[in-house]
């Protein structure tokens, strides 16, 4: 029998996924509507986790180029006193060192965060960059179905805002370690 979608006077169910369950999806239509909206909740949950994990590493990565560019104005704090004496001296020196190791574990650290994430980062941008293109191509197309736009207009939406805060995270870390260096 060929699955022609002919206008009939009867009630259908819409899914907004379209998935291939091997049971009657019209029996366990309550089960199914359950299962998809598991699976939402959980790569939702997944999804903020993974992407708190990853804000709270930078966030550690800024406070620590925070800390070093504290101790390394304390330091020069000391030195910059009328009183210079070789106690001043060693203790700017051991500040300086200080702060110079703890700006090496926040480098280190970073690095260390980007060679594990940068293949996952790839493939996300790839994967954002082709959704985001074509939703963008599907909102242009619609034919006047507002029901059918309002999906693809949250995908972009979403996306959008994702790489924004993306970028954001870099750009605040750029500026932590350039406060570094104003700071010396």
């Amino acid at each position: 029998m060929i699955n022609v979608d002919l206008p009939l006077n009867v009630s259908r169910y819409h899914f907004l996924i379209t998935m291939e369950y091997f049971i009657d999806q019209e029996k366990y239509f309550y089960l199914i509507i359950l299962h998809i909206n598991a699976a939402i909740c959980i790569g939702a949950t997944v999804w903020v986790a993974i992407g708190s994990m990853i804000i709270a590493c930078l966030q550690h990565t800024c406070g620590m180029f925070r800390i070093s560019s504290y101790r390394i104005k304390d330091a020069i704090n000391i030195n910059s006193r009328q009183n210079i004496t070789l106690e001043n001296k060693i203790l700017m020196i051991e500040g300086t060192i200080c702060a110079v190791d703890i700006y090496r574990q926040a480098i280190k650290l970073n690095k260390h965060l980007m060679s594990k994430l940068e293949i996952m980062f790839f493939c996300l941008i790839v994967c954002f960059v082709t959704s985001l293109t074509l939703n963008l191509y599907q909102i242009v197309s619609f034919e006047n179905n507002i029901e059918k736009l309002i999906l693809p207009f949250l995908y972009v939406s979403v996306s959008i805002l994702y790489m924004f805060l993306a970028n954001l995270m870099g750009q605040i870390i750029t500026d932590h370690n350039n406060h570094v260096f104003t700071t010396a």
